[in-house]
């Protein structure tokens, strides 16, 4: 299949002053894609239909400040490829030799600057693209886009050559290009999370459309790693798709629990029920608004006092690397780190997005898993573990020092639990001298984390005996 993010396309027009219908043309050579398009692996190898007449007004993109990498493709809600193949009474395979779920594939369609994807859903047809939320300049994607639709012409020609003699997974040589490529892009960004997804949809029909926008963790990557309900819950949503022009837009919070949880996910557009429908896609992107300028220092902000208790975040802070994706070293420091704030009287933590054996295993082996107190390892929300830290050792939440190397974390931490302060994982090295972790050693101070594990000892006992008498 031929990818693209602005190749060949051809699309709807904004309507003439006459009111008829406009009719797309279908263009043979490459096109701009206006910002905010998304990249469809487009097939102009199949026989395209005749141009679509639509009445749908399309306005001006919208140009937002950042944009993601996603590369859209016909996939099957059903799939169990291979296997399926050979069992499926819908199998129509692909030059590829993938199952054919879209009539025609992937049509492109331009009008003027702006493109669409022209797309006929069979049964069991799915548009999906793997998940990525590292933001790159809108201009820098557009570039790439252009140059992607360009390469994607000799891409093709050299897959289909080397898969005559060397097997139909040639043909999959765009596919692999793209995957390295999200890969790259997103590999060390740490920011915040997008503001929304956003979608554009074309109905060119008089009925409306009912169709689901799913954002799911990819169960073929970390399925036999992480159990289902160890995982964050997937983001399903219904979507309708009004004859003519439609723009949805999910704000960021939504589904930020599946994105801001460092595992690989899907984007994923699907039909409801088993009839087909023909659609036509423009920007599918999450997106990322112009920052806000940032709050004034406050030079009356209320004094705060000394901190209880300094909770960490795991992957690239206390550890270099994310633990579900390979090996990771700890940091240099970190141990005399945690035994300088354990002998000051200072309370240690951890609330981490992650398998909770493995991550408490990494942490045993390291020898910090016992200066740890009430560790919150999940795919919840951060701000729910400090919470739960805080009342287990039962200090307010102005007691607590929360370090992470993720701004979107820092920022959810902060909206939700304002009294806590928080601090990226580039101060952790004069992190001993902060203002509020200044204390001396006494023998008070050395024993406070024992006393804390032994007055919870004491609770949890007291609430099994209670529980045993009721």
């Amino acid at each position: 299949m031929r990818k693209s993010a602005r190749s060949s396309p051809a699309m709807p027009a904004p309507r003439p002053a006459s009111g008829a219908p406009h009719r797309a043309s279908r263009a043979a050579t490459c096109a701009e894609a206006p910002a905010g398009m998304a990249v469809f692996q487009f097939d102009t190898r199949l026989k395209a239909p005749p141009p679509t007449a639509t009445e749908a007004p399309l306005p001006a993109p919208v140009t937002p400040a950042a944009r993601a990498f996603l590369s859209f493709a016909e996939h099957c809600t059903e799939c169990a490829a291979p296997a399926c193949y050979a069992t499926c009474d819908l199998f129509d395979p692909t030059p590829a030799g993938k199952c054919r779920r879209f009539d025609h594939g992937i049509q492109p369609l331009r009008s003027g600057s702006r493109v669409l994807a022209d797309v006929r859903f069979r049964k069991w047809g799915k548009l999906e693209a793997r998940g990525s939320v590292a933001p790159l300049p809108a201009r820098r994607i557009t570039i790439l886009e252009s140059a992607l639709a360009h390469a994607a012409l000799w891409m093709a020609r050299i897959g289909a050559f080397l898969s005559r003699m060397l097997g139909a997974r040639w043909h999959r040589l765009e596919d692999h290009l793209h995957e390295r490529l999200r890969r790259r892009l997103g590999q060390g960004r740490q920011a915040p999370l997008p503001n929304s997804f956003r979608a554009e949809i074309v109905n060119p029909g008089t009925a409306p459309v009912k169709l689901q926008l799913a954002i799911v963790i990819d169960q073929e990557r970390v399925g036999g790693i992480i159990a289902l309900e160890d995982q964050p819950h997937p983001f399903r949503q219904s979507i309708t798709a009004a004859p003519g022009y439609n723009c949805i837009k999910v704000p960021g919070g939504a589904f930020a629990p599946v994105a801001a949880s460092g595992l690989p996910f899907l984007v994923q557009i699907t039909i409801d029920g088993d009839e087909g429908a023909h659609l036509m896609f423009g920007a599918l992107d999450f997106v990322w608004d112009a920052p806000a300028p940032p709050a004034p220092t406050d030079p009356d902000a209320p004094f705060r006092p000394p901190a209880k208790c300094v909770v960490f975040d795991l992957d690239n802070t206390i550890w270099d690397g994310v633990l579900l994706e390979g090996p990771v070293t700890v940091q240099p420091g970190i141990a005399d780190l945690f035994r300088q704030l354990d002998a000051r009287g200072v309370l240690l933590s951890v609330a981490s997005k992650n398998a909770r054996a493995d991550a408490m295993a990494r942490l045993e082996a390291a020898g910090l898993a016992d200066y740890l107190l009430h560790p919150q390892i999940s795919w919840a929300p951060k701000s729910e573990g400090l919470a739960a830290i805080a009342a287990s050792l039962n200090i307010g939440t102005d007691s607590l020092l929360f370090v992470d190397d993720n701004p979107f974390e820092r920022a959810e931490v902060a909206a939700a639990l304002p009294m806590v302060e928080v601090l990226p994982h580039s101060d952790l090295h004069d992190l001993a001298d902060h203002p509020r972790l200044r204390g001396s050693v006494t023998e008070e101070s050395r024993n406070r984390r024992e006393m804390y594990r032994a007055a919870s000892a004491r609770t949890h006992a007291g609430a099994a005996y209670a529980d045993y008498r009721a």
